[in-house]
């Protein structure tokens, strides 16, 4: 009963603000929310619609006031149903479950509701990384891979995707570019990576999921405390990048964080040309020796 006082206006997308009747509006709240409960719990359609009619008809009946639900008869009550259930949508009404409950628990009874805040919060964030680092294509990724109901082809995801990065950062004109640069494929080649700013990353996930910064930010901390990304300084107090922790370590990077601790990366060893013969050989050992003597030789007589 809680959209007949003071939450009318939760699912205004659900009919226009001139409809007749402002009770058809609630009745049809009511059931569209019932209606994907219903579904969460794991009902068939067809059995949440039924469930989520026979709730909705007892809890009129038990308020005690003169409901239009109960009042107009069972026409009234079944278009009613039919409405809700013909603008359905999952990604909508789990959106509108995430905002209801911001911080994991229902306030009124304080028991946790199965989309746990925290999970689709890193969720987020990860599926956002994988898109920006691996080969997978976004739909897999948000889709199979994590779960979430997000649009794959929306302008935010591509541009992860396709390494645009730039107008979510402050730096436009002056912006690090490394790794795959602006490679439009959401296919990387393996033995090259983007890796992506941290604020690009934030960024979009404010886009997607409309969380603060303060979330986002706190949840990549806690996602490298956890080992599940790796966090990179490639210029101190400018630019930061986050990456998972199945690719190579960006080779400009100053510092990098990983479980919780920091390490200045390896300078890669330069490994010795290898000699080659005229046929485009690898030379033995006894003959680079014999090449070797015969260089020495040559700048000994020079310097004579």
């Amino acid at each position: 009963m809680a959209l007949m006082n003071g939450e009318i206006g939760s699912l205004d997308s659900l009919y226009h603000e001139d409809d007749l009747f402002q009770g058809k509006k609630i009745d049809a709240q009511a059931l569209w929310t019932l209606y994907g409960a219903m579904l969460h719990i794991g009902d068939e359609p067809e059995d949440a619609a039924r469930n989520a009619y026979i709730y909705y008809y007892r809890s009129c009946e038990q308020d005690g006031e003169r409901r239009r639900f109960i009042i107009e008869g069972e026409g009234y009550r079944v278009n009613q149903l039919n409405d809700a259930i013909e603008i359905f949508d999952k990604g909508d009404w789990n959106r509108w479950f995430r905002r209801k409950h911001p911080d994991g628990f229902d306030e009124e009874d304080f028991e946790s509701w199965t989309g746990d805040y925290s999970n689709i919060t890193y969720d987020t964030i990860r599926a956002l990384v994988y898109i920006t680092s691996t080969e997978f294509d976004p739909e897999y990724v948000l889709h199979d891979l994590f779960e979430l109901d997000y649009d794959p082809s929306s302008e935010h995801i591509q541009n992860l995707a396709n390494g645009v990065f730039d107008e979510y950062t402050r730096r436009t004109k002056s912006f690090h570019k490394i790794g795959a640069g602006s490679n439009p494929s959401p296919y990387r080649d393996s033995a090259r990576y983007r890796y992506a700013p941290k604020e690009a990353i934030v960024n979009v996930a404010m886009e997607i999921d409309g969380r603060s910064k303060s979330t986002y930010d706190n949840a990549i901390g806690q996602l490298h405390k956890k080992g599940v990304l790796k966090w990179a300084e490639i210029r101190p107090g400018q630019d930061y990048r986050i990456y998972p922790t199945t690719i190579d370590d960006p080779p400009e990077a100053n510092r990098i964080k990983f479980e919780g601790e920091e390490y200045v990366p390896e300078p890669e060893e330069e490994s010795e040309p290898e000699l080659m013969t005229d046929g485009g050989q690898p030379m033995s050992e006894e003959s680079r020796e014999s090449t070797e003597r015969k260089s020495e030789q040559v700048q000994s007589d020079s310097r004579e």
